[in-house]
C-alpha cells in the first residue's frame, strides 16, 4: 500500500496513518502521529516540500474534510540525499492502524524504561564519585 501512495496511485483515497519512533530516547520522538484518518493527495496540492513521494497525507476532521494545516509526508526527515527516511504506517482500516500503533507504543515504552535506568545509573555513579571526595 505504501508503494501505491508513494507513486500517486491512491490519490483521493482515505487511509489511516500512524507513527511513533524515537532516534534518541532522551529527546522527543522523530515523529508521533496517533492513529489518524487521512486523505492521500497529490503533492501539487500543497505548498509544503514533499520529498521521495508523489503524494502526501492530509488529516481529516470529523466531517471527513481535509485540514489543510495538518499535512504529513510519507517519509520522515531522517533520510539523506538519495536515501529516503523512514515511512509512516499506512492502513486501509482503523483497527489495523491502532494495532500497529499499540505495538509502536510498547516499543517506545520499553526504550524509555531502558533509557531511564541508564540515566539513573549515571546519576548514581556521579553521586558515589562525589561522596568519595569527602
Amino acid at each position: 500500500m505504501l508503494e501505491d501512495v508513494r507513486n500517486g496511485k491512491l490519490n483521493g483515497q482515505m487511509v489511516w496513518i500512524c507513527d511513533l519512533r524515537y532516534d534518541n530516547y532522551g529527546d522527543k520522538p522523530i515523529r508521533h502521529i496517533r492513529p489518524t484518518k487521512a486523505l492521500v493527495r497529490d503533492n501539487k496540492e500543497t505548498t509544503k516540500n514533499i520529498y521521495y513521494s508523489e503524494s502526501h497525507f492530509v488529516e481529516l476532521n470529523k466531517k471527513d474534510e481535509p485540514i489543510k494545516s495538518k499535512v504529513h509526508s510519507v517519509f520522515d526527515s531522517t533520510g539523506f540525499r538519495s536515501r529516503t527516511g523512514t515511512p509512516l504506517q499506512v492502513f486501509n482500516n482503523e483497527a489495523d492502524c491502532r494495532k500497529a500503533y499499540t505495538s509502536q507504543v510498547s516499543v517506545a515504552i520499553h526504550g524509555l524504561e531502558n533509557h531511564k535506568k541508564s540515566v539513573v545509573k549515571t546519576i548514581d555513579d556521579k553521586i558515589e564519585e562525589l561522596k568519595n571526595y569527602v
